[in-house]
């Protein structure tokens, strides 16, 4: 009869809580609130009631993520309450935001979450850490539209794509051109300051990102910073690189991939991620030793020995760039985990003609992201990711056919769409 007493006293110094998460009304601005004041509060969701405890993380999961059935049935399993303070610690809200973080995001904090929680595969995976993420709901597009006047974007969608195509330059220096919200402005300089030190990737987390039948994989960019500079210089070029990954909503790739999928009608929001580029410096250059993207399926198998569950790794030196472009002038180390042993290349010759000899850099004295044959410089481009060219189908990989579940393994762009590979 105590314990239960204290439970119940103990759930009633969380109304509060319970209150904000139910009501619709409820921004996501007073949700971190009450979150703040839950973890002052001295009580922790472990010692409620079961019932309290998944009601609660099933309002979070919902308000912040998606109320897709599927995707909440997993994440109450795995999620608590204490793991969305951290979360909304690194998150640039505008004034009563309503918004959402998108798929890319959702996907990321509920898989980091199951690997935590599985410490029966530890020996498998090892220690696996996240990178440094700021995020920005979904919302904050609609913001910024707004501050800028420029509302009849959204039935650009409607004109044909020939016409899309013709139009979307136009769209991207119209976005670049824009000014965001004093409060945004506020909220990313505090992630610069978080952020200082490393290299960036701003990334798209859209709302129909990762849906089950429309991965969006590869159709919205996602733009490399050198994040050296001025403050102030490092401010514009994040902005930069923020609306152009918003003007990206309106590339007639996504446009058309949408189309096929009757999803055009759907009002399109999207959220962005912030993320550290995981890597070292070496002289002017900042890479990692290796990077690449991981397929739970393969549709590649080079040996009959190989299963279709056995999965897929695309490998390559340096940003993980190379390894999700179908390139004419090199190769990606490809990988089954279910059968590490059977290798593509077996002949010394082979071994040697089919190796990566080219490695994709962030230069941080020119700020620019440079492609390079290894051991050599090369002229530097825009510091962004060429695997978001949707303009040319060349860049689609050749080994993403099927419809396989894929995973970034360093910071660096996703696979296209398996369905355009």
């Amino acid at each position: 009869m105590f314990r239960c007493l204290q439970k119940w006293i103990k759930e009633d110094k969380l109304g509060f809580l319970v209150d904000t998460l139910e009501s619709s009304r409820s921004s996501l601005n007073q949700i971190a609130a009450a979150i703040e004041r839950y973890e002052h509060i001295g009580v922790r969701a472990s010692e409620l009631s079961v019932a309290t405890q998944v009601g609660l993380r099933v309002s979070l999961i919902r308000r912040l993520f998606t109320d897709q059935i599927d995707f909440m049935n997993v994440a109450k399993q795995y999620l608590e309450v204490e793991d969305f303070n951290a979360l909304f610690h690194r998150m640039v809200l505008p004034p009563n935001s309503y918004g959402k973080l998108g798929g890319k995001s959702s996907g990321l904090f509920l898989s980091h979450a199951v690997i935590r929680k599985s410490p029966e595969r530890a020996a498998d995976v090892g220690e696996v850490r996240v990178p440094k993420t700021w995020h920005i709901p979904s919302d904050a597009l609609l913001a910024f539209i707004s501050y800028n006047n420029l509302e009849d974007v959204h039935n650009w969608k409607y004109l044909t794509i020939d016409q899309i195509r013709h139009e979307y330059p136009r769209i991207i220096q119209i976005f670049k051109d824009s000014r965001f919200p004093p409060e945004m402005i506020n909220g990313l300089s505090l992630a610069l300051d978080d952020l200082e030190g490393t290299p960036l990737i701003v990334r798209s987390s859209s709302l129909l990102e990762d849906r089950a039948g429309s991965a969006f994989s590869g159709k919205y960019k996602s733009l490399f910073l050198a994040n050296v500079g001025t403050k102030s210089e490092r401010l514009e070029a994040l902005r930069d690189a923020i609306a152009e990954v918003y003007a990206s909503i309106f590339n007639p790739d996504p446009i058309e991939y949408r189309a096929e999928r009757g999803l055009l009608d759907l009002h399109e929001e999207m959220g962005i991620m912030i993320q550290e580029v995981v890597g070292t410096r070496a002289g002017r250059y900042f890479l990692p030793a290796f990077a690449g993207v991981a397929f739970s399926n393969n549709e590649f198998r080079w040996s009959p020995r190989i299963k279709r569950e056995d999965g897929l790794l695309r490998l390559v030196p340096g940003l993980g760039t190379r390894a999700v472009d179908r390139l004419s002038d090199d190769y990606p180390i490809l990988i089954a985990p279910g059968q590490p042993g059977l290798r593509v290349n077996v002949t010394p010759d082979e071994v040697i003609r089919y190796s990566p000899s080219k490695i994709d850099v962030i230069n941080l004295e020119t700020r620019q992201f440079e492609p390079s044959r290894s051991g050599s410089s090369s002229e530097g481009r825009e510091a962004r990711c060429p695997a978001c060219t949707t303009t040319c189908p060349s860049s689609r990989p050749t080994t993403c056919a099927g419809r396989a579940r894929r995973t970034s393994i360093s910071s660096g762009k996703r696979p296209c769409s398996p369905s355009r590979g």
